[in-house]
C-alpha cells in the first residue's frame, strides 16, 4: 500500500512541470535541440574487489553542476580508486558528491551497521541541505559517528523499516544533522522524498498497522 507522509506542517508542496513547446496564439512551435554529449564518468568499485557490487539508487544534481548519489555496497566500496569502505555482513548505504570540475568525489559517507542492511532509495538537495531516505535492517542506524541513531522497531526480527536523514554540504566535507525513523514493527520503507521550505515531504510502502 502506497503512503503518503509529511513532516512538519506548511505549506502545500507544488511540482513544475516543464513545457514540452512553445504556444503562440493558436500555433504550437516545435523546438529542436541537439543530444546532449557526455561530460564525465565516475566509478564506484574496483574489478579486483571480488564478491564486491554496489548499486547506485538515487543521483540528484545542484545548480553549480555537482552531483551526489546514494546507494548500497556490499563488502567493498572504492571511491577515487584510493578510499576503500568496508560493509558488515549485509549492504550499508552510501552517500557522495561528485565535481564535474575535477572528475573526483569530492566527499563520500558511510553508514550502516554489522548485521543488516541499509538501502538509499530516495535523495534531495536544496542548497547546503542534502536529504537521503531509504529503508534499514539492522537493529540500529546510526547517522555518521556521532551518537544520533534510531532504533529498528522490529528489534532483532530486522523488519525493514524506513528512515530520512539530513546532513549538511559544507563543500569539501559534510556536517550531520538528523535522523529519523518512518514506520513501525511491519516493512516499511520510504521511496521518493522532497523538500518545500521547513517541510519535509515523504511517499513510500508501509506493512505497519
Amino acid at each position: 500500500m502506497k503512503k503518503l507522509l509529511r513532516i512538519e506542517s506548511g505549506k502545500q508542496l507544488s511540482f513544475l512541470l516543464g513545457l514540452l513547446g512553445l504556444v503562440m496564439g493558436w500555433a504550437i512551435v516545435p523546438t529542436r535541440a541537439q543530444a546532449p554529449g557526455w561530460q564525465g564518468a565516475a566509478a564506484i568499485g574496483n574489478s579486483t574487489l571480488g564478491t564486491s557490487y554496489n548499486s547506485i539508487n538515487a543521483a540528484v544534481t545542484d545548480a553549480a553542476g555537482n552531483v551526489y548519489v546514494a546507494g548500497s555496497f556490499h563488502n567493498k566500496a572504492v571511491f577515487n580508486n584510493t578510499a576503500t569502505f568496508t560493509s558488515g555482513a549485509d549492504d550499508s548505504g552510501f552517500l557522495a558528491k561528485w565535481s564535474p570540475i575535477t572528475k573526483q568525489f569530492v566527499w563520500f559517507v558511510q553508514f550502516g551497521e554489522a548485521v543488516g542492511a541499509v538501502v538509499p532509495l530516495a535523495l534531495f538537495v536544496k542548497g547546503a541541505d542534502v536529504y537521503v531516505a531509504g529503508s534499514f535492517t539492522t537493529s540500529i542506524l546510526e547517522w555518521g559517528n556521532t551518537g544520533v541513531y534510531v532504533r529498528n522497531a522490529g528489534g532483532a526480527n530486522h523488519t525493514r523499516d524506513g528512515f530520512v536523514a539530513k546532513l549538511t554540504d559544507l563543500g569539501n566535507a559534510t556536517s550531520y544533522g538528523w535522523i529519523q525513523r518512518v514506520g513501525g514493527v511491519g516493512n516499511d520503507v520510504v521511496e521518493g522524498l522532497a523538500v518545500s521550505g521547513t517541510n519535509v515531504y515523504l511517499a513510500g510502502t508501509f506493512g505497519s498497522a
